[in-house]
């Protein structure tokens, strides 16, 4: 359900230097459920908005894309 909503953000944001999306395997990388890992992915899918190593937004599961847009725009 997000991967189409993922894709359009990537398209329109594809041209800012500092917007780079990345789809990691919670499980295979041992993230989901660990609540010692910095992470904290407990539901999935997570969406953590970086600004250098700081996590500046997260939210779980459907987000409309209006909303992540919003997040991207006003953390550049």
């Amino acid at each position: 359900m997000m991967k189409p909503v993922i894709q359009r953000l990537s398209e329109k944001y594809q041209n800012k230097k500092n917007v780079t999306f990345i789809e990691v395997d919670a499980e295979e990388a041992k993230l989901f459920r660990e609540v010692d890992n910095k992470w904290n992915v407990l539901r999935v899918p997570t969406f953590i908005l970086l600004k250098g190593q700081e996590i500046v937004e997260k939210g779980y599961e459907y987000i409309p894309e209006e909303i992540l847009s919003n997040w991207i725009d006003k953390k550049i």
